[in-house]
């Protein structure tokens, strides 16, 4: 297994995180994935709950046990409690974002690593802390 990889990510989910003000670029980050434990305000790359085969990028809200305040859902915001072996992922970009407000508490098992770097086509390269 690897210990750190390096993914491009693409989209404006992330914004202005990543992928800073340009739809026609993308960036690439630098991804720990060895010896990485889960935390509130990571942003981590994860299997896709809805596509496994594709990636995405999100910012980890919750962990289990945790109560999270929702957006986007059906009849507006709520809370709703994050059950054992699950964390709540949202994007930056709230109103550009496919995430846990769509598909629901993720499976921490999605998780591949937390991002430790990023190189955007802007901004040059630096060392990603929350």
């Amino acid at each position: 297994d690897q210990i750190v990889q390096v993914t491009r990510i693409q989209g404006d989910s992330m914004q202005p995180t990543l992928n800073a003000k340009t739809r026609t670029s993308d960036d690439f980050v630098l991804v720990r994935k060895a010896f990485y434990k889960p935390d509130r305000g990571d942003v981590v790359i994860a299997k896709s709950p809805t596509a496994p085969r594709e990636l995405i990028v999100k910012r980890i809200i919750g962990l289990p046990g945790d109560t999270v305040m929702t957006s986007r859902t059906r009849g507006g915001y709520g809370m709703r409690r994050i059950p054992k072996g699950h964390c709540w992922l949202e994007g930056d970009n709230q109103m550009a974002s496919h995430d846990s407000n769509s598909f629901g508490p993720a499976p921490l098992g999605l998780i591949e690593g937390k991002v430790i770097a990023y190189v955007g086509h802007l901004r040059g390269w630096a060392w990603y802390t929350r």
